[in-house]
Order: C-alpha cells, then structure tokens, then sequence
C-alpha cells in the first residue's frame, strides 16, 4: 500500500471515530439544555397560568366577602317572608350585582329554601325569587353539601337547570357567628371564564385545571370538564385518566400535588406520556380557591439547541486530524521531509493561510500535494464555521429579544386594561401604596375621584357593546387629555374609573380647590358629545352622536389614612351621593381625622 493510500486511511478511520463519538456526546449534550430551557419556560408559563385564571376570581370573592356580611342580607337570611325584610334585603343584592363582573348574584337560605337570582340584564328585576330548593331534588345537592363543608367558599363548575345556565360558581357561606344560614355569591359566564383561563391558543401547550379529588374543573375541550364535581360520587367524577392514562404518570402527578399543598408557593415539573409523546407537566396550587393549575407544554416546539451547533465540534475534529497528520509525518518521513514537517508546525499553530511548497517526487510530492489541498480545504472550512457562529449567535439574541417581547406582554396583560390602555385595578392599587407612603414621608396631602359614567348602559342596550367599547375608549382618551402628567387615571372595571391625585397641598383648603379644578374640567370634557362609528353584524355602519354625563365622587386622604380600601370606599360613597343628588355632578367625600 502507498504511503499516501496509508495516510488516507488512517484519516478516514480516525474521522469517523471521533465524529461518531462526538455526534453521540453532542446529542445528549443539547437535549439537556433543551429540557433544562424547557423547565424554565414552563415555570414562567404555569404562574402566568395561575395568575391570568385567579386574578378575577379573588376580585369577585372579595365583593361576594363583603356582600355576606351585609346586614340587610342576613336579615333577609332569617325572615323572608316579611316583604319589608325581603325588600331591603334584595335592594341589598341588587347594589352588589353591580359590582360584579358578571353582574348576576344568587342567594338561597336555609330556613326558608328560597333560592333568590338576577342577570346582568336585569330579567328578573321585581322577581328575583326564582324556586325553592329540596333536599329531595339532585340539582338542588350543591346547597346543602356547601352548607355541611367547613370552607367558607367553595368554586364549582355547574348547570343550574332551572334557570338553564351553565356559570363558575363562587358558593359563600353566610353566617351568623358560628351558624351557617345560607349562601350567596355569584357566576362568570362560563364560555367567556373557559376561553380566557385554559382556552388561549399557544403552540404546543395544554392547561387544565383540577381540583384536590382530580376531578377536572376547567379545560379546552369542554366535554373534559368535571361539571357540578362537589355532588358526585366516587367513580362518577371526569378525572386526569382522560389525559393521563399511564397510572406511574397519575400517581407522580398525586404526589406533587401532596408536596405543593405544603409548600403553596413552589412550583412541581415532571415529565409525563400525553398524547403518545413525552411532554413536561408543570403544576401549581391556587389554595384560594382550592384547585391545581396544570401545565402540558411539548418540548419540542421550545427547541433552544440543534445539530447544527455540531460544526462547533467539527473544528475540533479537525484539528485533531491535523495534529494526528503531523504525528504520523513525523514517524513515516525522517530528513527529506523536513520543511514540510516545519510548515505543518505552523498549521498546528493556526496558520491557515500560508501556501505550503512541494517538495519532493513521488510518493512524498504527492503527500505534499495532500498536505496543501487540506490547509486550503482547513482555512475555507475555518471561514465557514466563523460565518456560521456568527448566524448563531444572531439567532440566539433574536431569541432574546423575543422572549423579552413576550415578558412586556406578559406585564401589560397584568396591570393595563385590555381595552382603555390605562392602568388596571392593580397597578392602580400598587400606585395607591406608593402614594399613600409618600403622603406618611412628606406630610402632604392627595386626592382620589370615583367617576361612574351616567348614560352609558342605554348606549350598550341600543347599539351593543361595540358602541360601549368606543364610548369607554373615548372616555380614556378625554380623561388622559385633562389630568396631570403626574397623576393616575385607571379603569375600575365596567364604566367606572379611578383619578389618583398626586401632591396637591399641604393644607386641606388647598388640596380641595385643585382637586376640584381637576374634577370641573374631567365633568366639562367627559360631558362633551360623543361621535361613535356602529359597526353591525350585517357590515352595516352607522355614526351617532351620544350624551354621556359622569358622576364624581371625590375624598382627600392625608398622613392618618393607611387603608387604600377605605379610601376608596369614601369616593365610591361620594359618587353614589352624586348620583343621588341628579347626576352629572361632584361630591366631595369626608377626610379622615
């Protein structure tokens, strides 16, 4: 055999072998960056999950908390067949239908079994008393199983057959002392509730809710979901089997659950068999309302890493054969073949751009010949890779930028009103902490208004929602034109908003007459015509012209007010005397001592 017949197949065997060791190595190398990306991912996924799903029912648990302890309603609880009592009673469900999301509320007592309820359009209005529960009737088992728990709320997906609605139910207990004598509470609209909790479209991943039982309480395919789970019995319940159906998965899913009810606020990943593939399963308690979020997410579609990083270690085999050419030249060729071993030494030290000389005849020439075509072949194949790293490197900073996108989203979603733009009720409320600290620090004085707009139902009862939206993003736009660059205006939620004012006085007389100036001019514009374009279904559209006054509820707060609540209580009190007194119009609320 030639020598140059040796020298190739030494390098086509070493190639191989080192190719194919590293492939093997590189494989299992970028599949555990990809998990270990994916993990992360679904841990940040999973809590926007949670949030997204649990942020609307604690706002409505806190008015349906507030709703149980009005004393009109606990009343109306003991003695409903007095028509004074019941009368107050339901005025009292009526204020609070207001302000709930979904505008509907039900309340059912235990001495009476009177089931009393009422829509967000009002259908029921002088007939709230819908039925009478029995203990007898199955759909009526959801009563008296509430009233045997020991939890003060339970949420439950059911059909309230007489009525012949399908909502997520918030059951609060109400009580008087230790004696349960009802329950009130309240629905969301359960296809609305279904698509913005489990039903937003994303790639490659899957959200269920379940509760403790595994029974489940929200998912993408309705016909998945557990309804009216707390009347059942064991075996009748939709469980994890319907998506789960390798039992090591369910006991491992059983297991995290145990973990996390101790540690509410960790987060459990897993791996688990769904739909014939391996995807990552991330849970996460919400104990306010006693359910697990769950998270299916397909790794595949979150790929970080592939073979093509594999030209990083191909440079690498590279050099290995060129380090193992200059061995072998060194055993094979001995004097004549000195200044080619000298510009192989240069080769081995990065000089890919040199051009090597021929030297010798015969076999040895044509190793030489070898050895040039390979430097050549080395430094086109060192620009290529560099070109490569390059792309690389691009693609992984577009990432970034990507995903960086996506946490800006992630943050709007969570303190910017969808429609408005403006501030949400929770950024409002976190920019209430601050100024309330800042008022303590600076001893200054700050102002909050409570608008409610007058004329706005009639417009969404005549021409629907769309014209709503429009008067509701008009009314943003107006209130941001008139305030102050340092002040707040936020959407509460419905057509109400929110003012926040920001060092206006040291004194109270002061910080009255420039609230005031501020509330006159958001009366003038809010009181302006308004030119709403109507879209209709048929792809007719309309301009009108609509009168929409506004009722302002204003109150001060100083240096003693430490509870943001009770501050807003004061405004929403002045707004509803504003309205009392004729509407369009400014009350001013008390300042606490």
């Amino acid at each position: 055999m030639k020598l140059n017949a040796k020298l190739f197949v030494l390098m086509t065997v070493l190639f191989f072998i080192v190719t194919s060791i590293l492939w093997f190595y590189s494989v299992s190398f970028i599949q555990s960056i990809n998990e270990e990306w994916v993990q992360k991912f679904v841990k940040k996924q999973i809590v926007f999950d949670k949030h997204r799903t649990l942020l609307p029912i604690l706002r409505e648990l806190d008015v349906v908390r507030e709703m149980a302890k009005n004393h009109d309603i606990v009343a109306m609880a003991h003695n409903d067949t007095n028509l004074e009592v019941r009368q107050k009673g339901i005025n009292a469900l009526e204020y609070y239908r207001n302000k709930f999301i979904d505008r509907s509320y039900f309340a059912a007592f235990e001495s009476s079994k009177h089931y009393y309820f009422n829509d967000s359009l009002g259908h029921y209005e002088n007939n709230q008393l819908r039925y009478t529960l029995s203990s007898l009737n199955p759909d009526d088992s959801w009563f008296f199983y509430t009233l045997s728990q020991k939890d003060n709320y339970i949420i439950n997906v059911n059909k309230d057959t007489e009525l012949g609605i399908t909502k997520v139910w918030i059951n609060y207990i109400l009580k008087e002392g230790n004696r349960r004598i009802g329950i009130v509470g309240t629905g969301f609209d359960f296809d609305t509730f279904l698509k913005e909790s489990v039903g937003l479209e994303q790639e490659g991943v899957r959200n269920f809710f379940i509760n403790k039982d595994l029974a489940i309480q929200l998912a993408r395919d309705s016909q998945l979901i557990d309804y009216a789970s707390m009347t059942k019995s064991d075996g009748q319940h939709k469980t994890i089997d319907l998506f789960l159906p390798e039992a090591k998965d369910r006991e491992a899913v059983k297991k995290a659950m145990q973990d996390i009810i101790i540690s509410p606020d960790r987060v459990q990943t897993l791996w688990v068999n769904f739909e014939g593939k391996k995807q990552l399963l991330g849970i996460v308690y919400l104990p306010e309302i006693g359910w697990f979020s769950l998270t299916l997410i397909n790794p595949t579609e979150l790929t970080l890493l592939n073979s093509s990083s594999l030209f990083l270690i191909l440079s690498a085999v590279f050099l290995s054969i060129l380090f193992i050419v200059g061995m072998a030249s060194n055993i094979f060729f001995i004097y004549p073949l000195n200044q080619l071993k000298q510009m192989m030494r240069r080769v081995e030290h990065g000089e890919y751009n040199i051009h090597p000389t021929l030297v010798g005849s015969g076999e040895i020439r044509e190793l030489s010949e070898q050895f040039k075509h390979m430097v050549e072949y080395v430094h086109s194949t060192n620009l290529a890779l560099e070109e490569k790293v390059q792309e690389r490197t691009k693609g992984l900073l577009d990432s970034e930028q990507k995903l960086q996108q996506l946490l800006e989203k992630v943050q709007e979603l969570a303190f910017y009103d969808a429609l408005t733009h403006l501030p949400n009720r929770r950024m409002l409320e976190d920019r209430l902490n601050v100024e309330l600290a800042k008022v303590k620090r600076t001893q200054k004085i700050g102002g909050l208004m409570f608008l409610d707009l007058d004329n706005f139902k009639p417009l969404n009862d005549a021409f629907g929602h769309n014209a709503g939206d429009c008067l509701l993003v008009e009314v943003a736009q107006r209130l941001l034109s008139v305030v102050r660059e340092g002040d707040t205006a936020a959407r509460f939620g419905g057509d109400e908003f929110i003012v926040l004012l920001s060092d206006i006085g040291n004194d109270v007389s002061t910080a009255h007459e420039k609230m005031q100036h501020v509330a006159d001019k958001i009366l003038e514009a809010l009181s302006a015509p308004y030119t709403i374009d109507v879209h209709y279904e048929n792809g007719y559209n309309e301009i009108l012209t609509h009168y929409c006054s506004v009722s302002i509820g204003l109150t001060l707060f100083n240096k003693h007010d430490t509870e943001k609540d009770k501050i807003l209580q004061r405004a929403d009190r002045a707004m509803y005397q504003a309205k009392t007194n004729g509407r369009n119009r400014i009350e001013i609320g008390e300042l606490e001592a």
